[in-house]
């Protein structure tokens, strides 16, 4: 049993929520601090996600309270809906993302400190409710289509040129802008993640117009919709709106499982002028087959493989090189996707990376503060 001090007056403090993307409801009782959150084993809270940083975030504690602190990630901590940009009070109730995933901050007495310890605590219905309240809060957005466009630069590696966006979604959710992973989690159990993806996408048509020059937008799909008649609809839709619009279609590696029905997506993308680029490539299996054939515009390196690139081992750079070459060879223009230091961007350029992406040549922004921009089509 943890000494008072970790638990404060016979009281302890928990995490409620999911610690995979599918999976139970979990209480993670917080024995001591600093409390550290990510992706690394051997933390106190490891998460089993892509999306979380090595070092996401970490909860301190003291005579004045908990409060919360993200380690910079790439994905963002989030209290209550606001980002956690600097160190920030807890208090019980509060509602923590991690990435995407959701936690409730709770607070249970001695006796049921006890149970909660020897793993026999209920775990409570409030994480379900909070779920329909969002849900149903997530379903007036949509109705209104209180949706905004997000820019983040793709450049090249060379001279860090601006050569295109990729256009991500926010949503005003509980009073704030939203990110659109935590939506889709929301829209998951109403069965809406196709229908807020063509949201999104309908919005990127309008948001899109304001930029100055000739920038390439990659534009996301959800899983949910691929081989759909309806995303079929609202790329027409797309073009029809934006008939001059450099545009790339984004797609989950995970979807490039049935040739035929990509091969048929492939076909209208060209009929339409729009590009084609697998994204997060390698965060699964690598689907080699399927690369060679039906090959995109560009692959998009998953953020998992680009990491701490540069303190990596060289079999993983030959490694990395070698896919990088494979790419190249295909005639497939190979992006670095999540890429937040200049030593990771030297790398990657040295293995054979023609573009990068990440927090270290810009957060996503709404179109009105992406400004000064240098932008060039793609040679």
């Amino acid at each position: 049993m943890p000494d008072s001090q970790q638990i404060g007056n016979g009281a302890l403090w928990f995490l409620e929520g999911f610690t995979e993307e599918s999976g139970p409801v979990r209480r993670i009782p917080i024995l001591s601090y600093p409390f550290e959150v990510g992706r690394r084993p051997g933390l106190s809270l490891t998460l089993s996600s892509s999306l979380i940083s090595q070092r996401h975030a970490v909860i301190s504690g003291g005579e004045a309270g908990l409060e919360v602190r993200d380690f910079g990630s790439t994905n963002g901590t989030f209290l209550n809906g606001d980002r956690v940009d600097h160190s920030r009070p807890l208090r019980e109730g509060d509602i923590l993302h991690f990435g995407r995933l959701e936690f409730r901050l709770g607070k249970v007495d001695a006796e049921e400190a006890e149970a909660l310890l020897a793993g026999t605590i209920a775990v409570s219905d409030e994480l379900p409710r909070l779920m329909i309240d969002r849900s149903r809060i997530l379903r007036e957005m949509m109705r209104r289509r209180d949706v905004v466009s997000v820019f983040q630069p793709i450049v090249t590696l060379q001279d860090l040129d601006v050569v295109g966006f990729e256009v991500l979604g926010r949503g005003l959710l509980q009073g704030s802008h939203t990110a659109s992973g935590e939506l889709f989690t929301t829209a998951q159990v109403l069965g809406a993640e196709a229908e807020l993806s063509r949201l999104f996408r309908a919005q990127c048509v309008l948001d899109c117009r304001s930029f100055p020059g000739d920038p390439i937008f990659f534009i996301n799909t959800h899983p949910a919709e691929v081989g759909s008649p309806d995303l079929v609809e609202s790329l027409r839709d797309f073009r029809r709106q934006a008939p001059d619009l450099k545009t790339v279609l984004e797609i989950h590696e995970s979807t490039v499982t049935n040739p035929g029905m990509i091969r048929r997506l492939h076909e209208i993308l060209q009929e339409l002028e729009i590009g084609l680029a697998y994204d997060d490539f390698g965060a699964g299996q690598a689907r080699l087959q399927e690369l060679a054939e039906i090959q995109p515009d560009y692959l998009k390196f998953d953020i998992s493989l680009i990491r701490d690139i540069d303190s990596a081992s060289e079999s993983r750079h030959r490694v990395l090189a070698s896919m990088v070459e494979l790419s190249v060879g295909l005639g497939i223009a190979p992006i670095a996707e999540g890429v937040e230091s200049e030593a990771e961007a030297k790398i990657c350029a040295q293995i054979g990376f023609r573009f990068g992406q990440g927090y270290l040549f810009g957060a996503p922004k709404v179109a009105e503060d992406v400004v000064g921009i240098s932008s060039h089509p793609r040679g």
